[in-house]
């Protein structure tokens, strides 16, 4: 094993990770050191949940960047790496945040990303299991 290296990432985790591959495959040779197995820091509570929604557009670029990375990845380094997106739901329970989902959705949308808004009896055809759980949900005040 190697002991030194002109460039060394420290961790393990997303961050460490993408950005030793990312020196790899620009041809940089890279040491990682990561304390115990990787991504097991603060990494491991996302497990595997990526998306794209943030209110800041250079942070979903790079969240849509990385769904686009991993759709690839299997092909690329000849290694399943379990990639599978599914989608996902935000729940808007105020006006406000209603709101702020619409704006989000043209944004999005104008960065080429797959965002929709949708009705409860939407989300009802799409994940019947949904409303299995027991949610509060008001409508909107008038």
């Amino acid at each position: 094993m190697r002991s030194y290296s002109r460039i060394i990432v420290i961790g393990g985790g997303i961050v460490g990770v993408s950005t030793l591959y990312h020196l790899a495959r620009e041809g940089e040779e890279v040491l990682l050191l990561e304390r115990l197995a990787l991504t097991s820091g603060a990494t491991w509570h996302a497990a595997g949940n990526v998306h794209t929604m943030s209110p800041y557009r250079s942070l979903s670029e790079l969240q849509a960047y990385s769904l686009r990375l991993y759709d690839g990845l299997d092909e690329e380094i000849g290694q399943k790496v379990g990639s599978h997106v599914v989608g996902g739901f935000f729940l808007a329970q105020t006006k406000k945040r209603m709101e702020e989902f619409k704006y989000l959705a043209g944004k999005f949308r104008s960065m080429g990303l797959e965002y929709d808004l949708v009705s409860p009896s939407e989300i009802k055809s799409k994940f019947p299991l949904f409303f299995l759980f027991p949610i509060r949900v008001k409508p909107f005040p008038s």
